[in-house]
């Protein structure tokens, strides 16, 4: 597994609804992961439960499909896509 990463990360919370949105770098590529299993101690702020929702898009804003979600371990990966710079909106709790 090869992490994405991330250039940048916003993250906002409204009620139990968290919202984090990830720009990657120009290296993302198929098969990439994120891991949102994490704990506090990881530092990158919020632990999502469940994932209910997911938009990917590339570098000019084309949404180009969806991320896969494993409850079981907590990581979101990468589709199928060409390798560059993309952004990735997850939406949960």
């Amino acid at each position: 597994m090869t992490d994405v990463v991330e250039t940048k990360r916003l993250t906002s919370i409204a009620g139990d609804i968290k919202t984090v949105v990830i720009v990657t770098d120009s290296a993302c590529a198929t098969g990439h992961t994120v891991d949102f299993n994490m704990d506090a101690a990881d530092a990158k702020g919020r632990v999502f439960q469940e994932i209910l929702g997911s938009s990917l898009q590339n570098a000019t804003g084309t949404t180009v499909a969806s991320a896969t979600w494993s409850n079981s371990t907590g990581i979101l990966t990468m589709p199928s896509i060409s390798t560059g710079i993309h952004k990735l909106t997850v939406w949960g709790y």
